[in-house]
């Protein structure tokens, strides 16, 4: 049961300036990445259940709605379910998923349904993280494991979307965060392990409510990292520089 002041809401706002500050705030967000593991969950049941394309396209298409229908309502939740609901649709008939076609036509149908969107801080956000992961992600990740470890270049490579919201985040916020290479590359490690359990925690929590407590407890372990991070550059005298 939800207790009100449970969370401590100068704590909260100073966490979300200090994600800011270092250039992690798309970690608070709920993103493409969440339907991904969710939808990699789920091929993979089927896979083993031997189940046709078409089952396995609604199975993942059905787990989308499921855990968007347990978030709370957003404009990056409502972008993130209906491109993978595009994905879905073309799994069913044989096509490969396009993301940058599925982003496209996300945009332009959200916005001819519900043009207030168009001044949407988190709608645009949530779109331009995804141009610049799907264009620039993969060029980086190819020409950073040159000189390191593909790991490492990968984790910098998330950079991508960071580059791509900067002007959106320029217009809430007159800063260019300076250390958000460091904090990415940081952090990346105990993004998927913390989403993981999270999740875990999110699907047991209507069956019992002491497991779905460990899966957080262990989730936090990750979280905590970023905590710790976010904390410390942003609290470090080079961290943003005003615009």
């Amino acid at each position: 049961q939800w207790i009100d002041g449970l969370v401590d809401e100068a704590y909260a706002t100073r966490m979300e300036d200090s994600f800011r500050d270092a250039g992690i705030m798309h970690l608070m967000a709920v993103s493409g990445g969440h339907f991904t593991l969710i939808a990699m969950l789920v091929r993979r049941m089927c896979a083993r259940l031997l189940l046709p394309r078409c089952a396995t396209a609604c199975c993942i298409a059905l787990g989308y709605g499921l855990l968007a229908s347990m978030m709370a309502p957003g404009d990056s939740v409502s972008r993130a379910l209906i491109m993978g609901w595009l994905a879905a649709a073309a799994m069913m008939v044989g096509r490969r998923p396009q993301a940058l076609s599925a982003l496209c036509c996300t945009a332009i149908g959200i916005l001819l349904l519900r043009p207030s969107m168009a001044t949407s801080y988190g709608f645009a956000l949530s779109c331009a993280a995804v141009l610049g992961i799907v264009t620039l992600a993969g060029p980086m990740t190819t020409a950073l494991a040159a000189i390191m470890p593909k790991p490492v270049a990968a984790a910098l490579a998330m950079i991508a979307a960071q580059l791509a919201t900067l002007p959106i985040q320029v217009l809430m916020e007159p800063q260019i965060p300076l250390l958000s290479c460091v904090a990415n590359l940081l952090v990346t490690p105990v993004v998927s392990y913390s989403t993981l359990l999270g999740l875990a925690a999110l699907a047991c929590a209507w069956i019992n409510v002491d497991m779905a407590f460990v899966f957080a407890r262990l989730a936090s372990a990750g979280t905590r990292v970023m905590e710790v991070v976010a904390r410390s550059l942003a609290d470090a005298p080079c961290s943003v520089l005003p615009w």
